[in-house]
């Protein structure tokens, strides 16, 4: 628009210079004409000598969480540059659509920092492409473009959420893979006390200290320290995996998440197995971080699974099993499926007994 009334500008100020041949009306056309020229020239002289790359190649977030990046812009030419513009491509996945999204900054002479916002919508690898950059004369009427090749990798994780889950007493079975769950009938005698505290409605009764009760006149509950060799095992169903949408993979692994943040809190470590094409994938989580390293694993699998593979989960007996479809089971028994519109209130408000 600006560039279209520049030009009506000109031919105006050709047309009555014309008419009334009046020397500082075709003297003033001519300049315009004349800057017109130097300001395509300009933009196309601003573009050669301004490049601008990534600080880093990947970074990793919460999702829903604002995310700083930043470019390191260089212009090597003689004269500021006013203004320029990245078009930023970000998707999940190379093979799935990308939004566009817009950063725009301007340049001094040597080197700058450009700082921009980006916020993960969904739980996986965010890719961020700057594929193009546009730069503009000081008037903004012409502008030239180059292509980029910079790419970051934002892993985004889920926030931590934690089950409601209480583990009653279970057989104790034999298996190279599979330490016995700490049993919750005589925890007192397997256990140390670690602290008493306030009752609170998701606690189960059981754990009603009621002696102390009495004494304080409000309902305290025990809490035991975990063993440090007590673990259960969790199997994953990839079946689909390669043509799950961004959304429901999100919802897998938000569940996923609070999955194992809710059991780490009854047991020391959880051993999580599943498939990646034909090879098996095992790993031990004991905390927070090692959650996020098999959710980054998982996410890794995702975009290098690219059509339907043998995924089936062939998993020891005593082991809990997550598919994509939320579904939860202990062996081959459904103990709960998720709803995709109620996940969230699921997670936080629903307690589990098995």
């Amino acid at each position: 628009m600006k560039k279209l009334n520049y030009m009506l500008l000109c031919l105006v100020t050709l047309y009555l210079a014309g008419m009334y041949r009046y020397l500082p009306l075709m003297l003033m056309a001519v300049l315009e004409i004349a800057f017109m020229a130097v300001s395509f020239i300009m933009s196309h002289y601003f573009c050669r000598n301004l490049s601008v790359k990534a600080l880093r190649s990947s970074d990793s977030v919460q999702k829903a969480h604002p995310l700083l990046c930043g470019f390191r812009v260089q212009n090597e030419g003689k004269l500021p540059i006013n203004r320029f513009r990245i078009r930023l491509l970000s998707g999940y996945g190379a093979k799935l659509g990308r939004e566009k999204k817009y950063v725009y900054g301007g340049s001094e002479c040597g080197e700058d920092i450009l700082k921009f916002e980006i916020v993960g919508q969904y739980c996986g690898i965010l890719h961020l492409n700057m594929n193009q950059l546009q730069v503009y004369d000081y008037l903004s009427l012409f502008s030239a473009t180059k292509k980029s090749e910079e790419e970051v990798k934002i892993a985004v994780f889920p926030q931590e959420r934690a089950l409601s889950i209480e583990l009653p007493s279970l057989c104790y079975q034999d298996s190279e893979l599979r330490k016995e769950l700490r049993p919750d009938c005589g925890a007192d005698i397997h256990n140390e006390i670690r602290q008493l505290r306030e009752y609170h409605m998701e606690d189960s009764r059981r754990y009603i200290h009621w002696n102390q009760s009495a004494r304080m006149e409000q309902l305290v509950v025990k809490e035991f320290e975990k063993e440090a060799d007590t673990g259960v095992s969790l199997g994953l169903d990839l079946q689909g995996i390669w043509k799950a949408k961004a959304s429901e993979m999100d919802d897998f692994y938000e569940l996923f998440s609070a999955l194992i943040m809710g059991l780490l809190k009854k047991t020391a470590f959880i051993r999580v197995y599943w498939y990646h094409g034909e090879r098996k994938c095992q790993a031990e989580v004991a905390n927070a971080g090692q959650c996020r390293d098999v959710l980054f694993a998982l996410y890794q699998a995702k975009e290098e699974i690219c059509e339907e593979a043998e995924l089936v989960c062939t998993l020891l007996e005593g082991c809990f099993t997550l598919d994509l479809n939320l579904g939860w089971y202990w062996n081959e028994t459904l103990i709960f499926r998720f709803s995709r519109e109620m996940l969230y209130d699921q997670i936080a408000y629903k307690t589990f007994v098995i």
